[in-house]
């Protein structure tokens, strides 16, 4: 019988992808501080959000969070407003961006549309695409 050949562990894309954002970016971050707004490109966050971020999962406000960031973070002078509205996302992105696996984006995705916080309708081919369901001005609460 051969001898056997010691096994090394795989480390799935993701845990990759999560160890390189946090050796480079991370670090970088922590040294050096948030971009500026007024230099750099930035998302205008909701002041609501906040409540995501104290009352749901972190999986689910990632990917409202990502939504946000590829749609209203993104520049489009095409876009009547300025900025896409709708996004294609595949359950794979989450993992390639080192965010979350795929099957966590599946149940996270799911669960921010069926909760109202994202649209979804199908794009091209067997894909995706994602939106923020925004409030209609009828229905803004003020003090």
């Amino acid at each position: 019988m051969p001898p056997r050949t010691p096994t090394v562990p795989v480390q799935s894309s993701l845990t990759v992808k999560r160890l390189l954002l946090q050796s480079f970016d991370l670090t970088t971050l922590q040294k050096r501080g948030l971009p500026h707004p007024s230099r750099d490109r930035f998302v205008k966050v909701p002041q609501e959000f906040w409540v995501l971020l104290a009352c749901e999962s972190h999986a689910v406000s990632q990917v409202v969070f990502e939504v946000m960031r590829l749609t209203i973070g993104y520049v489009d002078k095409a876009a009547a407003c300025g900025y896409r509205e709708w996004v294609a996302l595949s359950y794979r992105h989450f993992e390639r961006m080192g965010i979350m696996s795929k099957n966590v984006a599946q149940r996270s995705l799911n669960y921010a549309i069926q909760h109202g916080y994202l649209l979804a309708r199908k794009g091209k081919r067997s894909s995706w695409e994602y939106a923020i369901r925004w409030q209609s001005p009828g229905d803004i609460v003020t003090p």
